[in-house]
């Protein structure tokens, strides 16, 4: 039986209750095989104490199994059948309780289209020599939004393909890599990781063809 080594007087309450299935069984067998030789029986008061012990070690087991089952996880995302749109995988209540808060009070949500905004923030959208300030707006679809936060101006869209990968230089600088063009972007706070593994999370959830395909190689 497992224990803890004894350090107090009474050593039997550093002991373990637990018992395991396979070696209450072996101490079953053990006194079986003591009984035989000896030419023995237990007893059938005995015999129901073992029953009812077996039991509870049984049900000990059977609890123990079921906490540490790992419990399914709800996807974070659903695609629409017929559009291949993708959403956020909520009930339709949830969905208009955060619409119209976004509504109320982003300054952004005229410029989304009526979608869940997933994550936004300045961004230093950079052509040749020249940078501008652009608010970058993910959202479910998915869309990559960018906005002129001084003319309150939708300027573009990143388009989406599942050839569209986001690539990190540094903690600033990320770029986001699209069939015809790349978007040089440099995050003014130094989150463009984080911005990639957003991206990225989309990208998958979105075309899950791409997760099939690495699985393969």
């Amino acid at each position: 039986m497992p224990y803890l080594p004894a350090n107090s007087p009474d050593a039997q309450d550093l002991r373990s209750d637990f018992v395991c299935a396979k070696e209450f069984d072996k101490r079953l067998d053990d006194m079986s095989i003591f009984c035989d030789l000896h030419g023995l029986e237990i007893s059938t008061e005995l015999k129901q104490k073992e029953a009812v012990a077996m039991e509870k070690v049984h049900v000990q087991e059977r609890k123990s199994s079921a906490e540490n089952t790992p419990k399914a996880v709800k996807p974070k995302y659903r695609i629409l059948p017929h559009s291949n749109r993708l959403e956020l995988n909520i009930d339709n209540e949830e969905r208009q309780r955060i619409v119209q808060k976004q509504r109320r009070e982003n300054k952004w949500h005229h410029f989304v289209e009526g979608n869940i905004i997933l994550k936004m923030g300045l961004t230093d959208k950079r052509k040749g020599l020249f940078a501008r300030r652009r608010q970058l707006l993910l959202t479910e679809g998915p869309h990559l939004y960018y906005v002129d936060p001084v003319n309150m101006v939708l300027k573009g869209e990143i388009p989406w393909s599942p050839e569209l990968r986001p690539e990190a230089k540094n903690f600033k600088t990320y770029f986001v890599h699209t069939p015809n063009r790349t978007y040089y972007l440099e995050d003014p706070d130094g989150y463009a990781l984080q911005w990639c593994k957003k991206i990225d999370e989309v990208r998958r959830a979105a075309y899950p063809e791409i997760n099939r395909d690495e699985e393969k190689r």
